[in-house]
Formats: structure tokens, C-alpha cells, sequence
């Protein structure tokens, strides 16, 4: 459904892989693969500016909101899909995620359970208003700048929420990774 000034209409959005228009990777083993690493490397490179840097979730929710939407703004500017500004802006959402998330867990200590309830709703509230104001959340559908707003707030409350809930995850709930294993481990063989 589209609601504009002449009032409200559905409009099918008929998008192929091979659109002009489209701004979205498309749905592969390589983008589940891409987003893996896009996402480690966001959630390392908040942790490095907050704390690594020890410059705190205040400025690096400052920088890392200034990168994102430096990123956002070209991508939403592009004319189409260009693969290196969707996945800069994806690690930008990652990076600007992981400090919402921890600037609301520890900072502001709202705690994990909290954190992700809010980013959850809001991750809901964002893809239910996408989804009257166009009649789908289809991220193929995604050709112009409405949905493509809608589909990077939806990324971005998914991306916080990931870092809320697995820090959550860990330190709550007590699940640790497994010990790393070091060379040196293997010197006693």
C-alpha cells in the first residue's frame, strides 16, 4: 500500500534480480557469508572505538552514527545496487549497532533483557509501518528511497538487537565461548 496525498492504493512491485532499480543485495549462501563477516567486523570495530580506544559509548556511538550516515546517504543516493556501498553501509550498521547496544546496556544501564526488548519493538514497530505504508517488507521490493529507509531502520534495530541479546546471551545466562587454543598448547604433544 502506498499513502500519499491522493490517498491510499496497492501497487505490486514486480522486481528480478536484473532490476535497474534495485538497491539490495540479492539473497545468497555469499550474502549470508558477506553478512557473517560484515557483522564481526562491525561488532570489533565498536568494541575497538569504545573500548579498545577507551574513548567510551558516547563518542563511539558519535562516530560510529556519523559514519553510518555518511555511508547511508551515499548509498541512498546511488542509482542502484553497488555492492561496496551496501556492504560498507551494512558494516556501518553493525559498527553503529553494537554501540546503541552497549551504550544502552552499560552506560545508560538499562541491562540486556531491557536493551532488547525496546531494540525488538522497535525492530517491529519499524517493519509494521514499513509494511502498511508499502504492503511488504520484500527486501527485492526495495527500489526506491521509502523502502530503502525502511529496510536500513530495520537492519539497523536488527543489527543493535543482535548485540544486545548475544552479550545478553553470554554474560546472563553464563553461555561462554570456548577457550581459545593456543600453539603453545600443542608443545606438550
Amino acid at each position: 500500500m502506498i499513502v500519499g496525498p491522493g490517498g491510499a492504493r496497492m501497487e505490486r512491485v514486480d522486481v528480478t534480480r536484473e532490476h535497474p532499480a534495485r538497491k539490495v543485495a540479492e539473497i545468497t549462501l555469499g550474502f549470508w557469508l558477506a553478512k557473517v563477516v560484515a557483522t564481526t567486523l562491525g561488532e570489533v570495530a565498536g568494541d575497538a572505538i569504545a573500548q579498545t580506544l577507551n574513548l567510551g559509548y558516547v563518542a563511539g556511538l558519535a562516530i560510529t552514527l556519523g559514519l553510518l550516515a555518511a555511508f547511508l546517504v551515499a548509498q541512498v543516493r546511488a542509482d542502484r545496487y553497488r555492492p561496496f556501498l551496501f556492504w560498507a553501509t551494512i558494516v556501518g550498521t553493525t559498527t553503529a549497532g553494537t554501540e546503541i547496544a552497549d551504550l544502552s546496556t552499560h552506560t545508560l544501564n538499562l541491562g540486556y533483557n531491557v536493551t532488547s526488548a525496546i531494540l525488538f519493538g522497535g525492530m517491529l514497530l519499524t517493519l509494521g509501518i514499513w509494511y502498511l505504508r508499502r504492503g511488504t517488507c520484500d527486501v527485492s521490493a526495495v527500489v526506491d528511497r521509502e523502502s530503502e529507509l525502511f529496510f536500513w531502520g530495520a537492519v539497523l534495530f536488527s543489527n543493535s538487537l543482535g548485540t544486545a541479546f548475544g552479550d545478553g546471551l553470554v554474560y546472563v545466562f553464563g553461555l561462554r565461548t570456548r577457550p581459545k587454543i593456543r600453539l603453545s598448547d600443542f608443545s606438550q604433544l
